[in-house]
């Protein structure tokens, strides 16, 4: 349940301490217990362009274990000397204490709530899952412009997880690129409509809806190794399918035929 917060400042009273933390706490337990069904991932902003070979990450809001941060700033980073052959990320940097660093991916031991992004190696990437990547990239790189530039990893934003209720799913940036190609796609399947509609109000699709595309396509059946390359390939299908009450149709047609034109069997 959300608290009530009284705060009031008499004439002549002194403010203390712990009125400041109240003002300031306030606000944000509102915010994090109406995002609390969210997963972790990006909350708002933090849209990530490249310009010239730089790549640019916005200031926004990043949740993670439960926790919200915040990127105060726009952040720049010169890509066009990293020609050394490496693999780069960019990673996010919480404020510790001094606890080592084997336990850092801890939110007890985290300091505030600001949030930084550093460009390191990938051999340099300390923790052990991907949560604090938002791409890995190779020398100068550029921002993908169709759904097979994503797969690449030239340029890789598949690992960035943008938050949704339930789970998290993929950065605008992939669906923006997948709404572009249904847009240009003949024979579109009705699900095509549905799929454009979802990207154009919520700018990302959750994994169970591309989930149920891959099945709609592909079948029942199908085993799912990775979902966005699978998605992707999905897309690419024109979805021509005879239904059952198509195909008997189809048989009674073909019967009315039989009938007029008897076939004559000859020796």
């Amino acid at each position: 349940m959300l608290r009530r917060y009284d705060i009031s400042f008499s004439r002549g009273n002194i403010i203390t301490q712990h009125m400041l933390e109240t003002m300031y706490n306030a606000p944000v337990d509102t915010i994090e217990h109406l995002l609390c069904d969210y997963s972790d991932g990006i909350i708002s902003g933090m849209d990530i362009r490249i310009d010239n070979g730089d790549i640019i990450v916005t200031a926004g809001i990043y949740k993670l274990n439960g926790r919200l941060y915040t990127l105060e700033n726009d952040m720049i980073f010169r890509t066009s000397q990293l020609y050394d052959g490496k693999t780069y990320v960019l990673s996010l940097k919480l404020n510790y204490d001094g606890t080592p660093e084997i336990n850092r991916n801890t939110k007890d031991y985290v300091t505030d709530n600001i949030i930084d992004i550093v460009c390191i190696p990938k051999t340099e990437y300390i923790y052990n899952d991907d949560r604090f990547i938002l791409c890995e990239f190779q020398g100068s790189p550029s921002m993908p412009y169709d759904c097979n530039k994503l797969l690449s990893s030239v340029f890789n934003i598949r690992k960035c997880r943008y938050s949704v209720i339930g789970g998290y799913t993929y950065h605008p940036i992939v669906f923006s690129l997948i709404l572009k190609k249904l847009q240009n796609k003949n024979n579109k399947h009705p699900f095509d409509y549905v799929i454009m509609t979802e990207i154009n109000r919520e700018k990302v699709l959750v994994r169970e809806t591309m989930s149920q595309y891959i099945y709609e396509t592909f079948g029942k059946n199908y085993q799912i190794t990775d979902i966005l390359a699978d998605f992707i390939k999905a897309t690419d299908r024109l979805h021509l399918k005879i239904t059952v009450s198509d195909r008997v149709e189809e048989q009674q047609s073909e019967q009315d035929i039989n009938k007029e034109h008897p076939i004559l069997l000859t020796r």
